[in-house]
């Protein structure tokens, strides 16, 4: 779909912080270029000392395609919350757009904030837009949650 990684580049006590935005491939069945595109946004990280790669991975925890993150990145939902708490981000029993536009449940963590930094860690993170903005409840900012992520010196 000629999707690519849109970066910024930021200074934080004399290091460089890449940013990194992403939208893979979206149909299940593209595992594999899901994983492709995943090499590449590393790749293209992997020059600078602190990086942050962000948005909607379209694949859920355990699935394949989580084995091509590399593991200095560590994913801040993960790291902040364990195991005990999904953080679902694609949740059509919650989010009425999301159900909208699907014939069968879905509740999967699909956005994802991956840090890697020998210095900075994630210290706290939480679902954004999880909350109907209109009076009838149908309508929210997306038909996905968002991930807000607070980083700090370790």
């Amino acid at each position: 779909m000629g999707r690519s990684m849109p970066y910024g580049v930021f200074s934080i006590a004399g290091a460089r912080l890449a940013v990194g935005a992403v939208h893979l491939e979206s149909h299940r069945h593209n595992g594999e270029t899901r994983e492709d595109q995943l090499r590449e946004c590393f790749a293209r990280l992997a020059s600078f000392e602190h990086a942050v790669l962000m948005g909607d991975f379209n694949f859920a925890d355990r699935e394949p395609e989580e084995q091509s993150i590399p593991s200095a990145f560590r994913d801040a939902w993960k790291q902040t919350h364990g195991p005990s708490e999904p953080g679902f981000t694609r949740d059509t029993a919650t989010n009425a757009m999301a159900r909208a536009a699907r014939d069968n449940a879905v509740r999967r963590r699909i956005d994802r904030v991956l840090l890697r930094s020998p210095t900075l860690t994630a210290t706290a993170s939480k679902l954004e837009g999880a909350a109907p903005i209109d009076a009838s409840g149908a309508l929210y900012v997306s038909d996905h949650f968002g991930v807000s992520v607070e980083i700090a010196p370790r």
